[in-house]
């Protein structure tokens, strides 16, 4: 339901609240390429992707990939956004003074990223649920298998796209490659509108925390490893 979808997205952004505590604990300090996050969108966006889809599977099927698609192709603008964050922050570093201050600005900044990444995947994971529990009502072991096997959505959950963008890619490319048809479901467009609706929602919050995150460390990065 929509209340639980409202309850569900404030859990996730009070759990990325408590982690970003933490975020000082170090990871690998060095500056990533985030091109290959987002290349892990790519395979859904291929001009031929759509018209291979469209030769293999049909109907009600063709229509639960064509709305995946553009649930997981709705991250792009926040990961964006957040590589950007990401890119004022490290053209800071360079500029500063304090050598001991640029690395630890250095390691949070990666552990905000990877937190970040850990959000939206929830954000997903949380959509993917939903999807599944207005497609089949009934939740049996079975149906959550066969579903499982055609969803885009379930193959990414627990998959984070700062750190593991080519898995992501590789995933999204073989289960275009040979999408698998799911009979009986009916996608419509009500459905449709609460998933974007919610899934939107979800990765605005989770944006917004990451956002005034990264935002502290650009600070610290312009001005106390400076002086």
């Amino acid at each position: 339901s929509n209340i639980e979808l409202v309850y569900k997205m404030k859990w996730i952004v009070i759990a990325l609240s408590v982690l970003c505590v933490y975020c000082f604990v170090g990871i690998d300090g060095a500056a990533k390429d985030r091109q290959d996050t987002l290349q892990a969108f790519q395979p859904l966006k291929k001009a031929g992707g759509g018209k291979v889809q469209r030769k293999l599977i049909a109907g009600e099927s063709e229509l639960f990939v064509a709305l995946q698609s553009e649930l997981i192709l709705s991250q792009e603008q926040y990961v964006q956004q957040t590589i950007d964050d990401e890119s004022n922050i490290r053209n800071a570093l360079e500029q500063a003074d304090d050598t001991d201050c640029a690395g630890f600005v250095a390691t949070a900044t990666d552990s905000l990223m990877a937190l970040g990444g850990i959000s939206f995947s929830n954000c997903v994971a949380m959509i993917d649920e939903e999807m599944f529990a207005n497609l089949y009502p009934s939740t049996s072991n079975t149906e959550r298998q066969e579903y499982a096997k055609a969803s885009m959505l379930t193959a990414l959950r627990g998959l984070n796209i700062f750190t593991e963008a080519s898995t992501i890619r590789t995933k999204l490319e073989a289960m275009l490659t040979a999408p698998i048809a799911i009979d009986g479901v009916s996608t419509t467009v009500q459905l449709s509108s609460i998933l974007r609706s919610a899934l939107n929602d979800c990765l605005i919050a989770a944006r917004a925390l990451l956002k005034q995150s990264l935002g502290g460390a650009y600070t610290q990065a312009d001005t106390i490893c400076t002086q």
